[in-house]
C-alpha cells in the first residue's frame, strides 16, 4: 500500500497519525516517506491483529532499528 499511496492525495491533513497493520507490511521502509509528505507525528503503532494488546506508543529508535534490521 504504501509504495503506491501519495499522502498529498489524503483528503485530510492530520495533526497525527496511527500506523494500524504492520505485522501485514512486508517492507516497512516504504512508510517513511509516506509519513514525511503527510507532514505530521506518529503517535502509536499496532503490530497485530488485537486491540488494545498490539497498540503501542510509536518509539522511533525501535522503528528505525527494525527497518535496518528488516530491509
Amino acid at each position: 500500500y504504501f509504495k503506491n499511496a501519495r499522502a498529498k492525495n489524503h483528503p485530510m491533513q492530520p495533526d497525527y497519525v496511527t500506523l494500524t497493520h504492520l505485522d501485514e507490511v512486508k517492507e516497512w521502509g516504504s512508510i517513511l516517506p509516506f509519513i514525511k509528505e503527510l507532514g505530521c507525528n506518529t503517535r502509536y503503532i499496532s503490530k497485530g491483529t488485537g486491540l488494545p494488546t498490539s497498540l503501542a506508543e510509536f518509539d522511533p529508535k525501535w522503528f528505525a532499528q527494525h527497518i535496518l534490521e528488516t530491509n
